[in-house]
Order: C-alpha cells, then structure tokens, then sequence
C-alpha cells in the first residue's frame, strides 16, 4: 500500500509488482488521480525494480562476507590483523540525495518511487591495527564496495542498459585518501554490466586493488579481478554469491567433472580453485562441508596437497 494511504485492488497491486510503476492518490486515498505508465523493458536492459534489488543484494552479501573474513593481511605491511566485525566500523553511503534532485529537475518526485530506484549504496569498512585502546589503534585496511547504475535513465525510463564506462572507477580510486599506511580493497558493482575496455583497465595501485562485479542472468555473477597476489582476496569479499549457492555449484561441478568419475578419483583444491574462479579458502571450506555433507566423499592431502576424494564409483 502506498505511504500516503492510497487504496489499491488486488489486480492494480499485480500489475504494481510486475511492473514497478507507482499510484498518486487523491487526498480522500479513494482513487489514482495519475497512475504511472506501464514500463515495457526492452530486451538487454535493466529494470530499475531489480537493479535495486541488486544494489541491496550486492552490499548485504558483502557485509556478511566481511563478518567471516575474521582476519585480513595488510598488503603495505605484511601485518596479518584479526579482528570481529564491527558495525560502528561500516561508514554507509548512498545517492539519495542525487536521486531527489534528478526526480526534481526532470518533474518526476514522487517519494514512494524512492523505494523502486536504486540508490547507488555503498561502505567503507575501516579495519585497524590492534591497541589495547581504540584510539591508539592505526587504520590499516579499508574494504570499500559501491554499486553504480546510470541514475538519470532509470529516472527517466524506469530502466536502463547503459555499460559502465572505464572513467567511473578511476573516479572510486581518486576518492581514495591515498596515504601511505592504508590499503584499499575496492569493490563496484555495475547491474547494467560494463564496458569492454573497463576489463581492460580495472585500475591496481600500490596502496589499492579492484574487483568489478556483474550480474550474469538471473543468479549468477562474473567477477573480474587482476590476476595477482590480491585475486583471492577480492574474490572472498566482494563474491555475491552465498556459500550456500557456492556449495550447490561446487557440488553440481565436482560431481559432474570426468575425474569424479572413477573410484578413487581426487580433485586437487588447487585444480578446483583454477576452474571453479574462486579463491582457495572458499574452495576448501566447500571441500571441507561437502566431504560432512556426503559419506563417499573424503578431504585429505595426497602428496602433501589438499584433494577432494570421490570414494563412492
């Protein structure tokens, strides 16, 4: 129902959810004086109903991600530094404001659209050094996601299929307050998908690393990181894909691989690591789960190295 009171029908509310589009209500909330066009979304692009659901999607999987990590290693310092997650350490961010205004200048404001756009979210989680008091403690790491969608078109269409452009993450790296004892873990998320050459230039410093995410149809995701010695990392925080969606495709990948298929057969972790593209913690914790999950299966080291054995054919 919307804020203001406004009364609709169990079809109006079908044809609401379905397309997204909003009611203005009348003050006595009897009847829409100006509904909303119905939004067709062409093929290719974006809904702005989902590229909200994935804006929020994005960032909670990350968070929770983060409240795993349980330690992290600064890449300037080599300090490898534990810690609990702390929700007084995330520093949130949106576009709300911006949104206003373009709704504004384009005549279009209506709150309770607000709730159906994506706002273009974002954190910053500021991991520090250990002190015996906080604020002798040092920040060291900064774990920095944001999602960016094209605002004015989904303003204007209600959806969009606009690539992100290279420019935009140089734009997140200058933002970095570039001193010399914090490195950033940078994470963006771009629903409409990117350019080409952005896979090209995903921009790597000596003070920060980048993964850029997509959505790939309706589940799945393409992350796309620099191969170096940062990949895993990333590749744990900013994976949107939970460990329970993880463990499905692993086991489904595993179970239909060739070498699975004869008695005996292993699956070296750092084989799965190479074609699962995901980073060898993740793999061995889905290891680990599906050899408690499954009686035939069977984790140990074969030659000092870490295999998953297939006991069952």
């Amino acid at each position: 129902m919307p804020e203001d009171g406004g009364r609709k029908t169990e079809g109006d509310s079908k044809e609401y959810e379905r397309y997204g589009f909003n009611y203005n209500v009348s003050e006595s909330g009897d009847a829409p004086v100006k509904a909303r066009k119905r939004i067709e979304v062409p093929e290719g692009a974006v809904s702005s109903k989902r590229a909200k659901v994935l804006d929020d999607l994005f960032l909670d999987r990350v968070t929770d991600n983060i409240s795993h990590l349980g330690s992290v290693v600064s890449p300037l310092t080599d300090e490898e530094i534990e810690f609990s997650f702390d929700e007084s350490d995330l520093v949130r961010r949106n576009e709300t404001i911006a949104l206003r205004s373009l709704m504004e200048r384009h005549e279009d404001f209506d709150s309770g659209r607000l709730d159906e756009l994506p706002h273009n979210g974002g954190f910053d989680y500021n991991i520090y050094t250990s002190g015996l008091l906080k604020k002798k403690a040092r920040l060291a790491v900064v774990i920095s996601a944001q999602v960016l969608s094209p605002l004015e078109t989904h303003v204007v269409n209600g959806f969009s299929d606009e690539p992100l452009p290279p420019t935009k993450l140089h734009d997140l790296t200058a933002q970095c307050e570039h001193t010399k004892d914090v490195f950033y873990f940078l994470g963006v998320m771009s629903p409409t998908g990117v350019e080409p050459e952005v896979l090209q230039a995903i921009p790597a410093g000596h003070d920060h690393a980048m993964a850029v995410i997509t959505p790939r149809g309706s589940t799945a995701w393409d992350i796309h990181v620099i191969k170096n010695e940062h990949a895993g990392l990333l590749l744990d925080i900013f994976d949107p894909e939970s460990i329970d969606e993880k463990f499905e495709r692993v086991r489904s990948s595993i179970e239909n691989h060739p070498v699975m298929r004869r008695r005996n057969a292993y699956f070296p972790l750092k084989e799965a690591v190479k074609e699962l593209k995901l980073s060898e913690r993740m793999v061995l914790r889905v290891f680990e789960r599906m050899a408690e999950k499954h009686d035939f299966l069977e984790f140990r080291e074969i030659d000092g190295k870490p295999v998953l054995v297939n006991r069952q054919k």
